[in-house]
């Protein structure tokens, strides 16, 4: 890059740093951004700080389609797709940076970041180890981590509690399809005469629906005091 066109980029550079991304945008689209993979890089970083997903990714894909592979571009894409709950995407394209940036630790944790919401807890600590311990965007990571390694404990601990073993069949058939099932049954029961056992089977399956709406909570709640939370 030549030293005018370094200077023209300042100004965006000095906005995004200011996160006054719309000012960054505005300086950008002051002259042909589309010229240069590093003004499409800083138009498409800004896109996505300011909530423009969908653009970020427009505009990362054109520049990856014009110049070819570039991991900052990929780095905003992943990032983009990410934030817009595209997972594979955001994890293809990720993947694709650090093909050509390996060691970027910014890259790295922006694909933790990914496997921890997909729950693929231990590919992200094995990403965080490759990072740079010491980096601010290492140890934010880490903290997304450790919270999400308590919150799948807490899931575990509360699925597997005793109290929530009579709701079994609600978790394996679905509510819907339990409920038909009951009210079938029910039904059936009338046919054939069984009124009475129909109005038990109808009084003990209101309890079971009471039970299904208040035992999870309760249970939750002690999991989370026996943790400490």
């Amino acid at each position: 890059m030549t030293e005018p066109e370094q200077d023209r980029l300042a100004p965006a550079k000095m906005w995004l740093e200011q996160g006054r991304y719309d000012r960054a945008l505005a300086e950008l689209d002051g002259f042909r951004w589309r010229d240069e993979v590093d003004s499409t890089y800083l138009r498409a970083l800004a896109l996505w700080m300011n909530d423009q997903d969908a653009d970020a990714v427009k505009a990362a894909s054109a520049g990856i389609r014009r110049f070819g592979p570039h991991a900052p571009l990929l780095s905003v894409l992943g990032q983009a797709y990410h934030s817009l709950g595209k997972l594979p995407k955001a994890e293809r394209a990720l993947l694709d940076a650090l093909a050509l940036s390996p060691d970027d630790t910014h890259l790295l944790c922006a694909y933790a970041r990914v496997c921890i919401d997909a729950g693929q807890l231990q590919k992200a600590a094995d990403l965080l180890d490759r990072a740079t311990p010491a980096a601010d965007v290492t140890r934010r990571t880490r903290d997304l981590l450790l919270r999400a390694k308590a919150a799948d404990e807490e899931e575990q601990r509360v699925e597997r509690h005793p109290l929530l073993r009579p709701l079994a069949p609600l978790n394996r058939f679905g509510p819907i399809k339990t409920w038909v099932g009951v009210i079938v049954v029910i039904f059936c029961l009338r046919m054939f005469g069984l009124t009475p056992l129909a109005v038990l089977l109808g009084v003990a399956w209101f309890a079971y629906a009471l039970y299904s709406w208040f035992a999870p909570t309760l249970v939750r709640r002690m999991v989370r005091r026996k943790l400490g939370h």
